[in-house]
């Protein structure tokens, strides 16, 4: 059975037929035929006669093809196969009204050519290029950086600035015409054979060949590796500086995508570093050259020992592996001085995926002239969409590197993003690379030729990709875009749920607002002395008007969530990102207050992000002020004891003043005990947790002791002016209430407090101050101290308003108390109205401390600097108080050193009235 198609030349054609380089306009009807019956049907078509022959007319009837009975077709003489269809079929080779004249190949790589399609007949029309490429891909031609399509008389020119082997392939350029509701196309076609320029890596094996003898000749096998592309090359071999013998070339292969050249030769020991070089010739005859030089291991030389797959290599230099199942090599250097053998140190990749290599290829290719940039970034971002959602494909700072590096290439490429799938897949190819389980990857200090880190090359590209997107808002795990159409006059973005950017519109027609996850922790911070704490917020703007009109106009508010809660007298630093300094920058930024933390306002755009200090402020000579006045106290104190002790006697004559020296002896005692832990546990050697434990403990115990013995002081002399008929209570009575109140109170307070918080550091007691924990209002075991403490300084102010209003009336005070009980309470009075106020205001100003932060400026500094000098000199208080200011115990004072002179004074004389007896009686004597 043969296949007759039937040719009809129209005059107006209704298809365009393709051949190489020209056309015919044909209209195709296919009828299987027996050929024995071709004749007379041939015949019988040609003589038929058709009803409209004024659009209809059949001048020609030809054989286009003969097939066999197992369907095995060719063409007849005048006919081309077709490579429109995917049938086999046959089209006719005759000129028709389309050329394409191109260059007869094989061409040089690197030069530039032009192609030129005209038509003979006026079509209307400016032609449309594609190219057919080696890779059987069909991508349309446009203007781009290595083609440029420039309008001629009756057609088009198509100039290629740099062939490359991209440029390989099959021409079309297509004329189109529409009629109506029929399209005609006009074809030509044309082949462009380019010639391929390899690109050579070439190593040896052994990479570091040894000479135990300076006569030996070691055998290297040199390789020499380049892409497989389908071009055959001629591979020549030199040898250069004591390369003994001729290069022998052994078996090529093609392994991993590679065509792998081999050679074997011998190298001399004798002096010098031996050269090999490796030279590829192309069909072009246009040369390309690789060359090795050969580092020998001598007698003396210093290495680093094989270790694994890393062979003997020399100090100062580098052992390189091929990568197995990627594209490129690995390297681990060899260090040392050279003296010694070396230190093998770390192993540096270069390994990269093949395919992460190819989208990284055809995004630099995506502007050179083959296909829409836009179109062509489809593409890129769909395949790395795909790559990077299998961590394991970007689990290494190459190929991190290498995914990278397409974002950072298209956003150079691309000037605007329209497609919906395109942003899809972009930013979700940028959230991918920030996934946790990359950490270790973006560790890597790699820097481009900008000298800018792998993040903040990630930083700018995804910036400006989403400054150029159209796009709604998206939220993928570790990248959140939200767009503001600023139809308000105010904008707020919030991504990541409380990080929220508010700005005012300024004519702007999108806000854009970006906030990245884990991002903060790849930028280079060098500032030792604060670390990043919270994400990144990048914000951008698209504006109808200049931009320049905007930004002079900007006011952007940011308020950040702290990723670790701000210490008390921490400092915060609002930043940007300084592309030109490539630092975080405080210019133009500002914190508003502490009250709110992480609030910040900038003059411009840009990414942000918050800085916290590694250590809190600190108030200048705040420890010496303390050491100082814990120093006066401590001996103010010891000499009130004393007093306390030598007098006791002298100024104790009622049960009222038995009272209050009782409790200035235990007031003095607790402070003294207190004061004392605190300098001991401020040693510049720091004591062990035990000690520091210990020292809070007795701390604790000592200063609340210390306020409930005032509150027994207070509560006594109320009794005594007050209760009348209870008037009379027994100095062992008084003693027991005071025990149970001033130590056994204090004693349950503190044991519950410690027990409740395990004695741990951070919830009991703080390891840095070396006091209790404050963690906020009403939270912390500072508490324990700060509510007994107010309590009872409340109830000594009530109580001494009540006796003070009850001396006021000096009939019912009479008939209370006898003068003497009388003027012992007045003194007592005096000594509780002194002592409260004082131990009362220093620690209500401790109070005011805890709640003032040293961010807020000089008042809480002033407030710093008063509870110290009140808090450290209380020692010095109650001795002026209780000593100094007491008459009773002046008085006593003076009697007692008036005693003691004149007892010194009546020794003295005794001591003069013997030695002068025994004078007289020595005279007597020599008399005699």
């Amino acid at each position: 059975m043969w296949f007759l198609p039937l040719l009809c030349v129209l005059g107006v054609g209704f298809v365009q037929g393709q051949a190489k380089g020209k056309s015919t306009q044909m209209h195709y009807v296919t009828l299987s035929i027996d050929a024995a019956v071709f004749q007379n049907v041939s015949k019988s078509l040609l003589d038929f006669t058709y009803s409209n022959k004024s659009t209809f007319t059949l001048d020609n009837l030809k054989k286009t093809k003969e097939c066999d009975a197992a369907n095995n077709c060719k063409c007849s003489e005048g006919f081309d196969r077709s490579e429109k269809t995917t049938e086999f079929s046959c089209v006719s080779n005759e000129t028709g009204v389309v050329r394409l004249s191109a260059p007869k190949g094989p061409l040089d790589f690197e030069s530039s050519e032009t192609l030129i399609c005209t038509s003979s007949s006026t079509l209307n029309s400016t032609p449309h290029w594609s190219l057919k490429n080696y890779k059987d891909e069909t991508k349309p031609i446009v203007n781009g950086t290595e083609s440029s399509i420039n309008k001629i008389h009756s057609g088009s020119k198509l100039k290629l600035s740099r062939l490359t082997l991209n440029w390989k392939g099959t021409y079309n350029c297509s004329f189109i015409q529409t009629k109506g509701k029929l399209v005609i196309y006009h074809t030509a076609t044309a082949n462009l054979d380019v010639c391929v320029e390899p690109k050579i890596t070439i190593r040896t094996d052994p990479g570091f060949p040894r000479c135990d003898l300076p006569s030996d000749l070691p055998q290297v096998t040199v390789f020499c590796q380049v892409k497989e592309v389908h071009e055959e090359f001629q591979v020549t071999w030199l040898k250069e500086n004591n390369v003994s013998a001729s290069v022998t070339l052994e078996k090529n292969f093609v392994e991993s995508g590679m065509k792998i050249f081999s050679a074997q030769t011998f190298v001399a020991c004798s002096s010098g570093k031996p050269e090999l070089t490796c030279r590829l010739k192309n069909k072009c005859d246009q040369k390309t050259s690789a060359t090795t030089k050969v580092v020998l291991i001598r007698e003396n030389t210093k290495i680093c020992p094989k270790e694994g797959i890393w062979q003997d290599t020399p100090v100062g230099e580098r052992a390189v592996i091929r990568c197995s199942g990627s594209v490129g090599t690995r390297e681990r250097p060899c260090n040392g001085d050279g003296k010694e053998n070396g230190n093998w140190g770390d192993k540096i990749s270069h390994c990269v995926d093949e395919g992460l290599s190819n989208i990284l290829d055809d995004a630099i290719n995506s502007n050179i002239g083959l296909g829409f940039v836009e179109k062509n970034a489809e593409v890129v971002f769909s395949r790395l969409q795909e790559a990077t959602g299998h961590t394991n494909v970007v689990n290494s700072p190459s190929n991190l590197n290498a995914s990278v590096k397409v974002i950072d290439t298209m956003s150079d490429k691309l000037e605007r993003i329209d497609d919906r799938k395109l942003v899809e897949d972009f930013l979700q190819s940028s959230s991918n690379l920030l996934n946790v389980s990359l950490k270790s990857s973006w560790k890597s200090p790699v820097q481009d030729e900008k000298n800018r880190t792998l993040a903040e090359k990630y930083l700018h590209s995804v910036q400006e990709l989403i400054k150029k997107a159209n796009l709604k808002s998206q939220m993928k795990t570790n990248l959140q875009v939200v767009n503001c159409n600023t139809s308000e006059t105010q904008c707020s973005n919030s991504v990541f749920k409380n990080n929220t950017v508010t700005m005012n519109t300024n004519g702007a027609s999108f806000i854009k607002t970006a906030g990245y996850m884990q991002l903060i922790d790849y930028l280079p911070h060098t500032d030792n002395s604060s670390s990043p704490n919270s994400i990144v917020v990048s914000t951008t703007l698209q504006s109808g008007n200049k931009a320049g009109d905007i930004t002079d106009k900007i006011k952007i508010k940011i308020k950040f969530a702290l990723t670790l809660p701000r210490p008390r007298n921490t400092e915060l630093k609002c930043v940007f990102w300084d592309t030109d300094s490539s630092k975080w920058s405080g210019n133009g930024c500002r914190l508003i207050g502490y009250a709110d933390d992480g609030v910040c306002e900038c003059d411009h755009l840009s990414a942000f992000s918050i800085l916290m200090s590694k250590a809190p402020l600190d108030v200048p000579y705040l420890n010496e002020i303390t050491y100082a006045g814990l120093s006066v106290s401590i001996v103010s104190l010891i000499i009130c004891l004393v007093v306390e002790l030598i007098l006791w006697n002298d100024v104790v004559k009622t049960d009222t003043l038995h009272s209050r020296h009782c409790a200035h002896v235990n007031i003095s005692l607790c402070l003294l005990v207190g004061d004392v832990c605190f300098l001991a546990s401020s040693l510049p050697d720091e004591p062990s947790d035990v000690w520091s434990k210990t020292f809070v403990l007795v701390q604790h115990f000592c200063y609340l002791s210390m306020f409930f013995w005032m509150l027994c002081l207070s509560s006594i002399l109320l009794h005594k002016t007050v209760y009348v008929s209870l008037h009379g209570i027994s100095k062992m009575a008084y003693l027991r209430f005071s025990v149970i109140v001033g130590y056994v109170c204090p004693l349950l307070i503190v044991a519950i407090t410690f027990i409740s918080n395990s004695g741990h550091e951070g919830q009991y007691y703080s390891e840095e101050t070396r006091w209790l924990v404050y963690s906020g209002v009403l939270k912390g075991s500072i508490f324990t101290f700060i509510l007994p403490v107010g309590i009872i300084v409340f109830i000594n102010v009530f109580f001494m308003c009540l006796v003070i209003m009850k001396l006021l009336q000096p009939i019912k005070a009479q008939q209370m108390l006898c003068d003497k009980e009388k003027n012992s309470a007045k003194t007592v009075i005096r000594s509780v109205i002194l002592l409260t106020p004082v131990f009362g205001l220093t620690w209500g100003l401790g109070f005011l401390m805890i709640l003032m932060d040293l961010t807020e400026g000089k008042p809480a500094y002033a407030v710093n600097y008063l509870f110290t000098l009140m808090n450290a000199f209380q020692g010095l208080y109650i001795f002026l108080t209780t000593c100094v200011g007491d008459r009773m115990v002046r008085e006593s004072l003076q009697r007692y050193f008036r005693k003691k002179s004149k007892a010194s004074e009546e020794r003295i004389c005794q001591s003069v009235s013997s030695v002068s007896s025994s004078s007289i009686v020595s005279q007597s004597s020599i008399k005699k």
